[in-house]
């Protein structure tokens, strides 16, 4: 009976020994997957940081952009004021013109040489306004792309976040 006991016991220890190995063989392949995880995670880390070092740089980038087309457009709206000026100031010219020649009673051929001019420099100043205006349109279009373009930029880096 002793006997029958103690291969009873052997059979014990052998299970237990059996349940150690494959306790310990899942131990290691739980920390095998564990250091693996923590190397994806130090990974994503790095992934987001530059991610969001980059997502800074496109910021700086897109609003120095943006401050040099708006420094832009106010120097093209500034120009079209003092071409608006001279064209005032051109009209008025042919105002004085047309004045001066009641008054004076010039020769109508010399008169309608000058008039012509001036109205041919006001054409000029009118052309040149509206190719300013044209800019400013293009600038204001351009600027709205970049807008566009740097939200969509945004967008994408914040969903690989």
């Amino acid at each position: 009976e002793l006997s029958g006991r103690k291969q009873e016991y052997d059979a014990d220890l052998s299970k237990l020994n059996a349940e150690i190995t494959n306790h310990n063989e899942a131990k290691a392949i739980m920390e095998s997957e564990r250091e693996d995880l923590k190397e994806t995670i130090k990974g994503l880390s790095r992934k987001i940081a530059t991610s969001g070092k980059r997502m800074t740089e496109l910021e700086e980038t897109h609003k120095a952009q943006i401050e040099d087309h708006t420094a832009t457009i106010s120097e093209l709206k500034a120009e079209g004021t003092v071409l608006n000026d001279r064209v005032k100031d051109l009209q008025l010219e042919v105002y004085q013109l047309d004045a001066t020649v009641k008054e004076k009673d010039m020769d109508i051929e010399a008169l309608e040489e000058e008039y012509d001019m001036g109205e041919q420099k006001v054409a000029k100043l009118e052309a040149e306004l509206s190719e300013c205006k044209q800019r400013c349109d293009d600038e204001s279009s351009k600027l709205n792309a970049e807008v566009s373009s740097h939200m969509e930029a945004k967008a994408i880096i914040e969903s690989e976040c």
